[in-house]
């Protein structure tokens, strides 16, 4: 990966959609290249051995946190990384992981969480409750950090929208319908795109053929995208910001015109996020959701757009913990 010379350090967060080995690997690393990133979080790393590969081309050390669901997460980084661990179990139905990072130029080294929320749409309330559940995980991870005010972040696909922000409800039914559609022509599963069943809780199955006709009907359209907005709970990015962490995407962009991540190639609504604590949100440089341009194939190398903040590149200014203290809190 070319040398980043630029007075910032960036961070970037991808969901690479089943590990990217279907033949998008290599547009993966285009995109990433792209961006020149100091630290790279990844969601769906279910190929291990392509995501080593992926991190070795890029020239970039690479950790992993395994989850029983095959939905693995992993951390690239062009600079050292002292430690590592894996945490989030048993509540975590896919992966969280940290990582202490010695950034250049930095006082102190930084710890960066990377998160895959559960999605099971079709669990609705449940879901949701699982994902505040998950998230109230990460922010107890994250306690000591905070205490000590070590610097940290976190990023990830947390599968879920946050309050006051957009969302494309029947645009996303027409995008599931359109997939099932390409399945029986093709016969090809489309291995983690979803299926209707996927996204419509099993009550309401008996209903499909009437929610088949809903995007291409403007009045059912109408009624529901009232309805997903009245139905669809948001309960879990608030919790994050009760725990005092700023959305490094809102803060750029302003809540009515955060751009949607997911899914390409016309997606619906943000579910990607990347969180700074107050002491790094004060040196976020920029922050911008990527989408598809010459050099930069977003919409070939996955469902997601990925995330990247760039932060100023000055020592921190907080004091400098024991990490002798933080070891045994990071043993695997």
């Amino acid at each position: 990966m070319p040398e980043n010379t630029n007075a910032s350090l960036t961070i970037m967060t991808y969901n690479i959609l089943v590990g990217g080995s279907d033949g998008r690997i290599n547009a993966i690393e285009a995109v990433i290249r792209q961006q020149t990133p100091d630290v790279v979080g990844l969601q769906e790393v279910n190929d291990p051995a392509a995501c080593r590969a992926l991190a070795a081309r890029l020239g970039m050390q690479c950790v992993i946190g395994y989850a029983a669901t095959g939905y693995h997460v992993a951390l690239l980084s062009r600079w050292p990384i002292r430690t590592w661990a894996q945490h989030g179990r048993p509540v975590f139905q896919k992966g969280l992981i940290e990582a202490v990072i010695d950034l250049p130029g930095e006082a102190q080294p930084w710890h960066i969480f990377v998160a895959h929320l559960t999605a099971d749409f079709f669990r609705g309330h449940a879901a949701e409750r699982q994902r505040v559940a998950e998230i109230r995980t990460v922010i107890d991870c994250m306690a000591e950090a905070r205490a000590r005010g070590v610097p940290h972040l976190l990023m990830g696909d947390f599968n879920t929208l946050a309050p006051g922000e957009p969302f494309n409800a029947t645009g996303l039914l027409a995008r599931v319908i359109e997939l099932d559609s390409e399945r029986a022509r093709t016969h090809n599963d489309l291995q983690g795109h979803p299926h209707l069943t996927y996204v419509v809780p099993p009550a309401l199955h008996p209903l499909l053929p009437l929610i088949r006709r809903i995007p291409s009907t403007p009045a059912l359209a109408w009624l529901f995208q009232i309805a997903a907005h009245l139905y669809l709970p948001r309960w879990t990015v608030p919790q994050l910001w009760h725990a005092g962490y700023v959305d490094c995407v809102r803060t750029a962009y302003g809540a009515a015109a955060v751009p949607p991540t997911c899914p390409l190639p016309q997606p619906a609504g943000r579910i990607d996020y990347l969180w700074a604590q107050p002491a790094l949100a004060e040196r976020l440089r920029a922050c911008e959701v990527i989408e598809d341009s010459p050099g930069c194939p977003v919409n070939m190398a996955s469902d997601h757009r990925p995330v990247v903040a760039r932060f100023a590149r000055v020592p921190a200014t907080l004091p400098e913990p024991e990490l002798a203290d933080l070891a045994p809190a990071l043993a695997e």
